[in-house]
């Protein structure tokens, strides 16, 4: 039994590889723009195939979902992270103040591991919601920035849904793929925010807060003062509108401030 099963869903993965579109920019457009009729009716087909056959329960209730800002050709902060600046806190502000819950949103899974061993961000948002769509590797979803009015418009009710153009799925937790060397991909609908996640870890070379783990200089003062103040008032932006801030082991952050 174990072994027919291994090989349905192995059949399933080589069938909907060969349905795959491999244009690899088109992800960068919406809906009909960037890809014909045939292939976005394929697309829908296939997202309502996986949909009859995942386990819903275990994607929902056991996944860790977590959208990293900035972590797919998003934000660039390394320009940012030595000026005064609040640029991170703008970012995050940006983003819980635009987005639309009924859009569907991509999302990395995190099962056995923590955000901690692959985050793709110095932020991240945990949320709760619906999982649409599960893919071991990047699926190549459909940006939702691209879309027109005209799908705005039609998709106004239910919002923006998401296709992958990558087929690689995972249907549960007999073939769930950790994010490693390559990222997971989940799609997420009808979500909410549960938390922002922080990059605690100051004195890691290429961190947002680098400037502030250690002792100030004359020439670094204002920076240093600038960025202690942005981290704090990103908690407290997040409190005032009852988000929990976590760092990257999802451990709740209080009112202390790492070093």
């Amino acid at each position: 039994m174990k072994l027919l099963l291994e090989n349905w869903r192995k059949y399933l993965n080589e069938d909907y590889r060969e349905t795959g579109y491999k244009d690899p920019s088109s992800f960068k457009h919406y809906g009909e723009k960037g890809r014909g009729a045939p292939e976005l009716e394929a697309d829908r087909d296939f997202k309502r195939e996986w949909n009859k056959k995942a386990d819903h329960k275990f994607f929902n209730d056991e996944v860790i979902k977590v959208h990293w800002i900035g972590g797919f050709g998003g934000e660039n902060l390394n320009s940012c992270k030595r000026k005064p600046e609040p640029c991170l806190l703008n970012i995050i502000k940006s983003w819980v103040n635009s987005q639309n819950p009924k859009n569907e949103l991509s999302v990395v899974g995190y099962y056995k591991t923590k955000p901690s061993e692959s985050a793709l961000s110095v932020v991240g948002v945990l949320l709760d919601g619906y999982v649409s769509y599960a893919s071991s590797e990047d699926a190549a979803t459909e940006w939702s920035s691209y879309a027109d009015e005209e799908a705005r418009e039609k998709h106004a009710a239910s919002g923006l849904p998401k296709r992958a153009m990558e087929k690689s799925p995972m249907f549960g937790p007999e073939d769930f793929v950790e994010p490693g060397l390559k990222h997971n991909e989940l799609i997420v609908d009808n979500w909410r925010v549960k938390g922002i996640i922080l990059d605690t870890v100051f004195s890691r070379p290429f961190s947002y807060w680098k400037i502030i783990s250690t002792k100030p200089r004359p020439r670094t003062q204002q920076v240093y003062q600038a960025k202690k103040k942005e981290f704090e008032d990103i908690k407290e932006f997040c409190r005032a509108n009852g988000i929990k801030v976590y760092d990257m082991n999802l451990k709740e952050l209080k009112n202390e401030t790492p070093t």
